[in-house]
Order: structure tokens, then C-alpha cells, then sequence
């Protein structure tokens, strides 16, 4: 059973175990097994920080798109009386018809 767990261990952290038994003292083994762990540490921290990532990218989106929602829903709020708006060059006769209708 223990033997099941280290070689679980070994394959989930990337140690070769031919590799690992062709090492013939005890610190070249050792510093193999570290440098594998090393290696497989950054990596899950390298795909962790790129998911990471992605998902403040997708918030900020998020955000972004929800932002620009609320302010057309505003804006259309706003101008509900649309169609009474006169077209006229003349901002002052704009703005007293306009207010008459309203």
C-alpha cells in the first residue's frame, strides 16, 4: 500500500522512477526529486495565475458590459417623450416648444 502511494505521488509530480533509480548516489536522486517538485509546483502556479487571470479578465468585462446597461437604460428612461422633440436649428424656440409639450 505504501509502495501504491509513492508511486502515486511520483507520477502526480512528475518523477520518472527508471530515471529516478539510474541516478547512482543518494544526493543526485535527492536533487532530482526536488527539481521535479520544483518544476511541477511552478507549473500548477503558472496555470493557476493564467486562470486567475482570465477570470478578472471576464469580471472586468463583466463589469464594462454592465456599465454601458445601465447607462442605455438611463438614457431610454430619459427620453421617453422622444417623439415630441422638435427639429429645429434654433436651440431657444427648441427648448420653449419643447417644454410647452412636455
Amino acid at each position: 500500500m505504501l509502495i501504491c502511494v509513492f508511486f502515486r505521488i511520483a507520477h502526480d509530480f512528475g518523477i520518472s522512477l527508471p530515471m529516478l533509480s539510474s541516478f547512482p548516489t543518494h544526493e543526485e536522486k535527492h536533487k532530482y526529486i526536488v527539481e521535479c517538485l520544483v518544476k511541477s509546483v511552478n507549473d500548477d502556479l503558472r496555470e493557476f495565475n493564467k486562470k486567475h487571470h482570465q477570470r478578472q479578465m471576464h469580471h472586468a468585462n463583466f463589469e464594462d458590459d454592465y456599465k454601458k446597461y445601465k447607462e442605455k437604460i438611463q438614457t431610454d428612461n430619459a427620453d421617453i417623450f422622444s417623439w415630441l422633440n422638435v427639429k429645429t436649428s434654433y436651440s431657444l424656440y427648441r427648448n420653449n416648444i419643447n417644454n410647452t409639450f412636455l
